[in-house]
């Protein structure tokens, strides 16, 4: 099932428990596995997942807006300079 980015699974509320459902599936897989490189890998998968399930649930708190900061007049601008290489004077070689 494809589903647009932002989106979460069917029956999922917020995308860090979409999070925490793929660490757990990482675990159950990795608990199926006998070869300890694969299960090795799965459990990092989880924490992977694990840490962007707190990460989400920290973004989920914070009640930040973007504003672009307001345009400039001509008189504020400030000129910025670009610096070059300038070659060196080299006295003795005329």
């Amino acid at each position: 099932m494809l589903r647009h980015r932002g989106e979460t699974e069917p029956g999922v509320k917020t995308k860090s428990e979409e999070y925490r459902r793929s660490a757990a599936t990482c675990l159950r897989l990795a608990d199926e596995i006998a070869d300890p490189d694969v299960r090795a890998t799965l459990v990092e998968m989880a924490r992977g997942w694990h840490a962007l399930a707190k990460q989400a649930e920290h973004n989920g708190k914070l009640d930040l807006v973007y504003e672009p900061p307001p345009a400039q007049s001509g008189e504020q601008r400030i000129a910025q300079q670009q610096q070059q290489i300038q070659p060196k004077n080299d006295e003795g070689k005329r």
